[in-house]
């Protein structure tokens, strides 16, 4: 898998991904923005208007030409120290291992542009997402009925050798 940020070649792609998305009710973990984006060809644009403005960072993980995992670090201007991570997989590409390694890049992201921590937020019913998240070693908090809080530190981006994140 390769990820990176959204290109102008990527638009079908990644508008496939949304819909199965939002087809799977996972709209809660989408921005605004993507979710009321009724215009598809406007997607990328909207994505990279957003990416210029340093309020959101959004990764897409490609394989054999379909986007299978969408990633991103949200609020980041208000937010800079603590980023709030979400990610959403291909339903058909799911437990493959594709959240990890997307979650892995994006800690390593959120850690160079400075951040302190990333923090969570995780519907109580998402098994895999709570595990997800216990395995990277979130401390995890119930925040309500039906969602748990969840955030990690992340080292110094000095202290961790031998990482480069496209």
């Amino acid at each position: 898998m390769i990820i990176r940020g959204p290109e102008q070649p990527d638009q079908p792609a990644i508008a496939q991904l949304f819909a199965e998305l939002l087809a799977e009710g996972n709209q809660n973990i989408l921005p605004p923005y993507v979710v009321s984006q009724r215009d598809p060809s406007l997607l990328i644009q909207t994505l990279y208007t957003s990416m210029q403005s340093n309020n959101d960072l959004h990764r897409f993980g490609f394989t054999r030409g379909q986007a299978v995992v969408y990633g991103f670090l949200s609020s980041w201007g208000d937010t800079l120290q603590a980023p709030q991570l979400s990610l959403a997989v291909r339903p058909s590409f799911r437990h493959r291992g594709f959240a990890r390694s997307m979650a892995s890049q994006l800690h390593d992201l959120a850690r160079i542009r400075g951040a302190t921590s990333v923090r969570v937020e995780i519907p109580r019913e998402n098994n895999y997402a709570i595990a997800l998240c216990r395995s990277f070693s979130y401390q995890i908090s119930r925040t309500t009925k039906t969602h748990l809080h969840g955030s990690l530190e992340l080292p110094n981006a000095r202290d961790v050798p031998g990482r480069w994140v496209a």
